[in-house]
């Protein structure tokens, strides 16, 4: 536990997959404007302890990315299963590298980033492979209060 608190401290960038962690039903509009509301609420007090929040997703761009897209201080890169590529972006343009960066996903295309992150986290209900992987698994599964509970682990000891 002490090495995570070590490696809490250094984190920066804070990114999330879209669909499986925030996002679990993408035809229920109102509720992606719920998730959207918490999402930039969690970026607004996150921002107080020096990170970024991020979400990288294989989903191409739609309304819902697109909505996402417009909440302040929240970047979101679509379009790839590559998401250490998608990472790396985010890396160079805020001069970071990985001891840097949080990364919470559900599915196997998140493994290599889960696997690059100085943490990495997976909802409950992630696959069996990925939560096997990772160093937090979340008690909760609804964005909402996911993103209290990570809130909480993020800013331990800050």
């Amino acid at each position: 536990m002490n090495d995570l608190k070590e490696r809490l401290k250094n984190i920066k960038l804070v990114l999330f997959d879209l669909d499986g962690v925030l996002l679990h039903n993408d035809n229920d509009h109102t509720r992606i404007d719920n998730i959207a509301l918490a999402v930039r609420d969690f970026a607004k007090k996150v921002k107080e302890y020096g990170m970024t929040v991020g979400i990288i997703t294989g989903r191409y761009e739609d309304e819902i990315t697109s909505r996402l897209s417009k909440l302040k201080n929240i970047r979101v890169l679509t379009s790839s299963i590559d998401k250490v590529s998608l990472a790396k972006q985010l890396l160079e343009e805020f001069n970071l590298d990985c001891k840097n960066v949080f990364y919470i996903g559900d599915d196997l295309f998140d493994i290599p980033l889960l696997k690059n992150c100085a943490i990495s986290a997976a909802p409950p209900n992630a696959k069996r492979e990925v939560r096997r992987i990772v160093d937090y698994i979340t008690r909760n599964e609804k964005a909402e209060p996911m993103l209290d509970e990570l809130y909480e682990f993020l800013t331990q000891g800050k």
